[in-house]
């Protein structure tokens, strides 16, 4: 049986007893996770002079803009900032997120955010070589993780 319980900042999940942690990533005012780096991301963007930048992720990208104060604007043209997200998923986000897994024998990275993925496997990698990465496959892939799950249509 799966029993859900919810708190103010967090979520945890029962599954026979054993509790599995689980991070309300889409729990912010914007409603997405990138909230968390974005000030970062928009300070290195017009640090480096970048007015013009591209991501897939365009609700990500509107987030970005907002915290860049309308200096750098998302464009196709733009230059590509998943290494900068990357970066800043590492040293903003990565921790915040391995901290719900202390006690947990593996993560489940998400795979549709290429950088985020990246980020986690490798701050996991660092900090609890033991923990497992379950790779969730959904919208991306993940080749690094321990093991990969591909959901069925």
């Amino acid at each position: 049986m799966l029993t859900v319980e919810l708190l103010q900042d967090s979520f945890s999940l029962y599954y026979k007893g054993r509790k599995i942690p689980a991070v309300p990533l889409y729990a912010t005012p914007l409603l997405h996770y990138v909230q968390y780096v974005a000030p970062y991301v928009a300070k290195r963007l017009i640090d480096a002079g970048i007015r013009r930048f591209h991501m897939r992720d365009a609700r990500a990208a509107w987030i970005i803009e907002l915290a860049c104060g309308g200096i750098c604007t998302h464009a196709q043209d733009g230059d590509e900032v998943e290494g900068l997200l990357e970066e800043a998923y590492y040293n903003l986000l990565a921790d915040r997120l391995l901290a719900y897994a202390v006690s947990a024998d593996a993560v489940v990275v998400p795979c549709a955010d290429p950088a985020l993925a990246r980020a986690l496997m490798r701050r996991a990698r660092e900090y609890a070589p033991d923990l497992a990465t379950i790779a969730s496959q959904h919208g991306g892939e993940c080749p690094d993780a321990d093991i990969r799950h591909t959901p069925r249509p």
